[in-house]
């Protein structure tokens, strides 16, 4: 096993304590089994540009607290922010709860008082699964988007939805980054973000911080692939 991988064991010791910490600050993370496995799921559902403007035109949110937290990573690894009064809503099946972000900047270049109207407020709907890769020996992000009225987003549509800064990567490796894999669980399509990279990308930031806590391994992950996919995580699921 690799530096920059994890056992199953410890994975599953991971999901427990994020979502032990997610019921805490009601975040909707919440653990599912099957196939003699576990996982955790989330969806929330954010207003959103329309996909049908050019690609780095759309905006995903973040936690840019998060990333204070987190070891220095090379330039290739930050993520844009988002336009100020986007509404972003998190939900189970029995309860919703709104969340507003503030303090988030837009870049001249895409000034948002310059996109024209009816191209805001069409909310998408984002479902996280986090598996565990047997084969990678590292954790696996799972998601679908889907519109109000149920209707899945394609892969390239979701492609055109991923930030500015992700787009030269998608450009020259889309297929080894972002794809459509069938749910190992529950045997539908789904996006992945391809794990083959994890490890590396794991071993690479542990090397950039001499006091790295392996018990932040799966936030550490999730804050920073997370914006690719318009995945936001909490500062509080850091442990010192």
């Amino acid at each position: 096993m690799t530096t920059g991988s994890i056992s199953f064991d410890e994975f599953r010791s991971l999901v427990e304590k994020f979502v032990d910490t997610s019921n805490k600050i009601d975040d909707k993370w919440h653990l599912e089994s099957g196939l003699d496995t576990l996982y955790m799921c989330k969806k929330c559902t954010i207003t959103q540009i329309d996909v049908s403007l050019p690609k780095g035109s759309q905006y995903i949110f973040k936690t840019p607290a998060v990333n204070k937290m987190l070891p220095t990573f090379p330039q290739s690894l930050s993520v844009p922010q988002l336009p100020t009064g986007v509404q972003i809503t998190t939900f189970t099946q029995d309860s919703e709860d709104d969340i507003s972000l503030s303090e988030m900047e837009l870049e001249d270049e895409d000034d948002i008082s310059c996109m024209p109207a009816g191209e805001m407020n069409n909310p998408l709907t984002y479902e996280y699964h986090i598996l565990y890769s047997e084969s990678y020996c590292v954790p696996v992000l799972y998601f679908i988007v889907f519109r109000a009225d149920g209707k899945l987003l394609s892969l390239e549509e979701v492609w055109k939805l991923c930030p500015s800064s992700y787009q030269k990567l998608l450009t020259e490796n889309k297929w080894a980054t972002l794809t459509q894999m069938e749910h190992p669980i529950l045997g539908r399509p789904y996006l992945q973000l391809h794990p083959c990279h994890t490890a590396d990308l794991m071993t690479q930031i542990m090397s950039h911080s001499k006091h790295y806590n392996k018990k932040n391994y799966l936030v550490t992950w999730l804050s920073t692939v997370g914006p690719l996919v318009g995945l936001q995580i909490s500062p509080s699921y850091m442990i010192s």
